[in-house]
């Protein structure tokens, strides 16, 4: 026969205490992840703005609107150029369409937000030549 042992008013309130201190900490460390899965975006996203054809293809698309995929090819290899436009559709940068009618369109696009990017990107590199 197992013996119950009760709680006592005071008990009970330190284990609320606890319970408490426990969910702000867990709480704490919900904000620092998510804070942390924050800066980790935008430092992923700082370093494929200065990854190889990311500029150039930036440039090309604010330059000329609407472009196929083989208009992009020159500025990056296959593997490199698939990469890149992923990477940049994840991020909003760019926009893919796809028609499919008689014959199917397909065309990438720069985004309000990709132009604000590439402004940026201009902007830093002028900053950084010394321009």
């Amino acid at each position: 026969m197992t013996e119950r042992l009760e709680l006592t008013d005071a008990g009970r309130k330190y284990l609320g205490i606890i319970r408490v201190i426990e969910s702000l900490r867990r709480g704490e460390n919900v904000e620092k992840e998510r804070v942390q899965r924050e800066q980790d975006k935008y430092q992923r996203l700082l370093k494929i703005l200065w990854l190889r054809g990311t500029s150039e293809i930036l440039q090309y698309l604010a330059d000329h609107g609407k472009s196929q995929y083989s208009e992009l090819k020159p500025f990056a290899s296959t593997y490199t150029l698939n990469t890149r436009l992923g990477q940049l559709l994840e991020y909003g940068i760019l926009e893919h369409h796809f028609e499919k009618t008689k014959r199917t369109k397909e065309w990438y696009e720069i985004t309000e937000k990709g132009r604000k990017v590439l402004e940026s990107m201009k902007v830093l590199k002028n900053a950084v030549e010394g321009e």
